[in-house]
């Protein structure tokens, strides 16, 4: 594992990075180019900016998973990136769905979040298809005091992910039938993991 992770800026992040500590300080910007977890023995903050990028290699944006066995606190922005679409390309994508929104999942004993998290968007289908699904912000952990930034809060600016737009119907998938878009994703915060609801559990691992 690594020791106290301090990023200095254009970092292009992905995998599990298991550290003492990780901070991304105020004014530096991070990317997350495939889905990034982040498991720290002690604190996580964000204070500067962490950006999703569209996945390269597969439908969904890339998901952020920041757990702490201390404290996680995000006072800067964490954007997620969109799935991906299909509608520029009718003809190779026929029936095929787009891509699920970024989700972003932090989980601590204590959590504080006076900044804004935004999952991603679903993306648009291919003829025929059904939308993607939005991106959830899920924030599981007691409200912390984050000091002259606000009293003890978190979800304040936490916004998921819309569904993606249907493609537009084609004889050749089910019969020229509708298609339909994808659900918008939820937002919410938690004490504890047993309050999620079920519908959400599935974002946790």
């Amino acid at each position: 594992s690594d020791g106290d992770v301090v990023l200095l800026g254009g970092e292009m992040l992905e995998g599990e990075r298991v550290c003492e500590s990780f901070t991304l300080p105020r004014g530096v910007i991070a990317y997350a180019r495939a889905d990034l977890r982040v498991v720290a023995k002690g604190p996580i903050s964000i204070e500067g900016t962490l950006v999703c990028l569209p996945s390269e290699s597969g439908a969904d944006g890339p998901h952020v998973f920041l757990r702490s066995a201390t404290s996680v606190a995000v006072t800067g922005f964490v954007h997620g990136a969109p799935g991906r679409s299909y509608d520029a390309e009718p003809d190779g994508a026929l029936g095929v769905p787009g891509g699920g929104g970024s989700n972003i999942v932090i989980e601590a004993p204590e959590v504080g979040v006076s900044g804004t998290i935004v999952a991603g968007n679903g993306g648009c289908a291919g003829r025929g298809g059904r939308g993607g699904q939005g991106g959830s912000v899920l924030a599981i952990g007691i409200p912390m005091d984050i000091g002259d930034l606000g009293p003890p809060s978190y979800g304040r600016a936490s916004i998921s992910g819309a569904g993606g737009p249907a493609g537009p119907a084609d004889r050749r998938v089910d019969g020229g039938k509708p298609a339909v878009g994808g659900n918008g994703g939820s937002a919410g915060s938690f004490r504890t993991r047993d309050q999620v609801p079920d519908g959400l559990r599935a974002l946790l691992d």
